[in-house]
């Protein structure tokens, strides 16, 4: 977190900070291959409601709002460490947040990186109060992302229907959806990676930007912002 009087000021530099990824990441997928690879029409066809898709979305959905109501705030890594650590950062800002790295604190890993409990405080600054809602939004979110960019990227180097299929596996997975459920940074890693790999993908191609390279750097960053084995992740995507 920013030394910041206030969360206003937090949240004042978000939305800037926000503004100017969305317009750097528009920018860069202003290709000429990406102006031209499909039209609305065609896209829209070729994504067109498919009946197995939507049968794994129902499944994934009705299990995800029932494990979360069974248990609200994750396994016991979930409160005990990003969710504990998304309160001292709640509570304790501007002054005394520091405490969630005290010491007394060693069996919690204080070492963890903070991208998950600081995205927790900061939506919690943003609605004036806790509510455990939100880390199973977050977790969510995460679980979607990865679903979607997974299905996106199969489907634009092969066909819809291998997106579609892809989807469909990473729904029908109970690892992944109790990972999901768990409100750990596993998932959140698993998407940084994912997203690392699509966009150096989409780097290689012959008529990309180099900007794609950038983004995915970025992305990179995110994943060792997000836990220990992102760090040896973004050090290895650096070398290679």
């Amino acid at each position: 977190l920013l030394p910041l009087a206030s969360w206003s000021a937090v949240m004042a530099i978000d939305a800037t900070v926000w503004a100017l990824a969305c317009l750097v990441v528009w920018r860069v997928a202003q290709s000429p291959a990406a102006r031209n690879e499909d039209g609305p029409r065609r896209w829209a066809a070729r994504w067109a409601p498919q009946p197995l898709l939507i049968v794994a979305l129902a499944g994934a959905g009705v299990y995800f709002v029932a494990a979360s109501v069974t248990a609200p705030h994750g396994i016991w890594d979930a409160w005990a460490i990003w969710n504990a650590r998304a309160r001292f950062l709640f509570r304790g800002y501007p002054d005394v947040w520091m405490q969630a790295f005290s010491p007394a604190l060693d069996w919690s890993h204080p070492d963890y990186p903070l991208l998950v409990p600081v995205s927790v405080a900061r939506a919690w600054a943003y609605i004036g109060e806790e509510r455990v809602t939100v880390p199973i939004l977050l977790a969510a979110t995460f679980c979607a992302g990865i679903v979607a960019t997974a299905a996106m990227s199969v489907s634009r180097s092969a066909t819809a229907w291998r997106g579609v299929l892809t989807a469909v596996m990473i729904l029908a997975s109970p690892a992944f959806l109790a990972n999901a459920v768990a409100q750990c940074a596993d998932i959140p890693l698993g998407f940084y990676i994912l997203t690392t790999c699509v966009l150096i993908g989409r780097a290689t191609e012959v008529d990309s930007r180099p900007g794609w390279w950038a983004v995915a750097g970025v992305a990179a960053g995110l994943a060792a912002w997000t836990k220990n084995e992102g760090l040896a992740f973004a050090g290895i995507v650096l070398v290679i």
